[in-house]
């Protein structure tokens, strides 16, 4: 994890953990990982996180729930099921309560969206490219849950409440037109 929050470096300000869908693979498959040892393995990356960056929030987030009919047409051999990948999101979800950290629900949201389009794919077919993997639908609605969350659990943190580490570059190009060199541009719109 120190690679990941080097010492003598910025910290992040989030952090996003979104783990559960290769985990929740179905045994004898090489990438499961029984529950109760992911279980412990997110506890221990929030707590690493906490150590070497107390500074830094986490968000934690579900699993996407499986397309089980799309999945279906892309994998011959059943290596996922739907339940065992709903237990991966239900751990999730108590560990966020467990610990009172943020959890965006892109479980839910898929659930809920899918159901509305319904179709002979269940809906699922445009959140996914093959019921696991997201797609651009999938993508937007997991950047709308992930919005959703910060703006509701940490509202300091959205794009409304903070500046950008580099001036954006109309104010730059206005102080550059008044006159200034670049270099005094970006330093005057950086100190304020």
């Amino acid at each position: 994890m120190s690679d990941i929050l080097p010492p003598n470096q910025p910290k992040p300000r989030l952090l996003t953990i979104l783990f559960g869908t290769n985990d929740s693979f179905l045994s004898p498959h090489p990438r499961h990982v029984p529950i109760d040892e992911f279980r412990a393995n997110i506890k221990s990356i929030v707590a690493m996180v906490a150590e070497l960056s107390p500074e830094t929030k986490v968000i934690l987030i579900t699993p996407p729930p499986l397309g089980e009919k799309l999945y279906a047409t892309y994998y011959k051999t059943p290596f996922r099921d739907y339940e065992t990948v709903k237990a991966y999101a239900d751990v999730v979800r108590d560990i966020a309560s467990e610990l009172s950290l943020p959890c965006a629900d892109l479980w839910s949201a898929i659930e809920i969206k899918a159901k509305d389009i319904g179709g002979e794919l269940d809906g699922y077919d445009y959140f996914y490219h093959d019921g696991v993997h997201l797609s651009a639908g999938g993508n937007d609605l997991l950047f709308e849950v992930l919005m959703e969350t910060i703006k509701n659990d940490l509202p300091e943190l959205h794009h409304s409440s903070t500046r950008f580490a580099v001036p954006f570059h109309a104010e730059i190009d206005a102080a550059v037109a008044d006159g200034k060199d670049v270099a005094e541009a970006v330093h005057m719109q950086s100190n304020h």
